[in-house]
């Protein structure tokens, strides 16, 4: 029988499933090159999902390059989930670590994932994704607590809890998948990602690992850097996507329902309620202004807040602007979620391209 080497470091595949990640794939594969582990103990699997751009003749030429760590790269097209399982089905690693396209990791990521695995208990490890850029709109929407773990975030109320390590049996945003790792026989137990999902895959996917009693832990260390979507549209797509996948995902699992998920489209019912009104009487309109008015000096003063913090006053207007779309997908999103629920238990899908940006 062979006796494993005590100081030999656990295998890790790498996985990621992306789309159209042109501009940000050479700096995400630099980072994984230099990782500070044994070459010979970690691979990266790629899944791409029939990108139309040269994301794949990149791949292919740094795999031709780097025996060691080895680059596979395998085509499948679907959601992200399905990418995800795809690539773990090809993963030879005791551990998964899981990222994506559009980001860089920090040269210790690796170890200090693996870290939290000191805990028996902990079957899945996160850390942190700041931003990756200096724009402005990156650097305003990285303030916003919508991209799990962030040391950027500036919350409405509170500290970012994300600045210390914990534990959890609880919380499934311990970790999300742009920077998380798994022991690999969860995904036997749980069978992996759920492929219907457009978006929301990786909170689902810890739902059910804290449901039947295993724990998650959040490292602070272990440090990726986001290139954010630094267009409003692209931004828009991003949250509509979300939105959508949330509702779904309610319907599987109540239990990851929160009332702030539904709070921008019953808001804006309401506020169509009061201008449908305002024709009955001039009441409602004031009531609608004194609504539109309270909701900007809110984030106004919340952009002041971030401006200070970032030393940067030009993000006040751009927080308006970053809020106002944020909320506006949450409203679109959310409704077509729930309009979509049925279907998509059928699997039918939701009308929204696989691996939609």
């Amino acid at each position: 029988m062979e006796v494993k080497n005590k100081e030999e470091k656990p295998f890790v595949s790498v996985v990621m499933t992306l789309f159209n990640m042109e501009r940000t794939i050479r700096g995400c594969l630099e980072s994984l090159l230099n990782v500070d582990y044994p070459k010979d103990r970690y691979e990266i699997i790629i899944v791409d999902g029939e990108s139309t751009d040269k994301t794949r003749e990149i791949i292919e030429s740094y795999a031709k390059k780097h025996r060691n760590p080895k680059i596979k790269l395998f085509v499948k097209k679907g959601y992200i989930g399905s990418g995800r399982n795809e690539g773990v089905k090809h993963a030879k690693g005791e551990f998964i670590a899981i990222t994506d396209g559009d980001m860089v990791v920090s040269t210790g990521w690796i170890k200090e994932l693996l870290r939290g695995f000191e805990d028996e208990r902990i079957v899945g490890v996160g850390g942190p994704n700041n931003s990756a850029e200096g724009t402005l709109f990156t650097k305003t929407i990285s303030c916003l607590d919508i991209h799990g773990p962030c040391n950027d975030v500036v919350p409405l109320l509170g500290e970012n809890k994300y600045s210390k390590p914990f534990k959890s049996n609880t919380d499934i945003y311990t970790t999300v998948c742009r920077n998380s790792c798994y022991r690999k026989s969860i995904f036997e137990e749980l069978k992996g990602f759920d492929e219907r999902l457009v978006a929301t895959e990786d909170p689902e996917w810890n739902q059910r690992i804290l449901n039947i009693g295993h724990w998650l832990a959040y490292n602070p260390q272990a440090v990726v850097l986001h290139h954010h979507r630094s267009t409003a549209k692209s931004f828009f797509k991003q949250q509509r996507n979300y939105a959508v996948g949330q509702a779904i995902v309610n319907k599987f699992h109540p239990e990851m329902f929160k009332p702030v998920q539904i709070l921008p489209l019953i808001g804006a019912l309401f506020i169509l309620a009061l201008l449908l009104f305002s024709f009955v009487s001039p009441l409602f309109l004031y009531i609608f202004l004194v609504i539109i008015v309270l909701y900007l000096l809110i984030y106004l003063v919340y952009g002041l807040r971030c401006a200070r913090l970032k030393k940067d006053m030009r993000m006040v207007p751009t927080m308006i602007l970053a809020v106002i779309l944020w909320h506006s997908a949450w409203v679109v999103g959310y409704a077509k979620g729930l309009s979509s629920r049925k279907k998509v238990e059928k699997g039918l899908g939701y009308g929204i391209k696989a691996h939609s940006e």
